[in-house]
């Protein structure tokens, strides 16, 4: 059976700092979903804010 993909577009422009408020509410939101693929889409500037809030249910693109 196929896994779902969730992928997120993000247009968000955030600062660093937002970035990482965004993540670290919004990682343990999703923690302990199952059985599909989260992906986000954000823009360069936050790829390494994002970097340091890696989990295994989410992806980077």
């Amino acid at each position: 059976m196929r896994k779902p993909v969730l992928a997120a577009n993000w247009k968000m422009y955030k600062t660093a700092a937002e970035t990482a408020a965004f993540m670290e509410a919004f990682v343990p939101l999703v923690r302990e979903v199952t059985g599909r693929e989260i992906i986000l889409c954000p823009p360069f500037t936050a790829l390494s804010v994002l970097q340091h809030y890696a989990a295994d249910n989410i992806s980077r693109a």
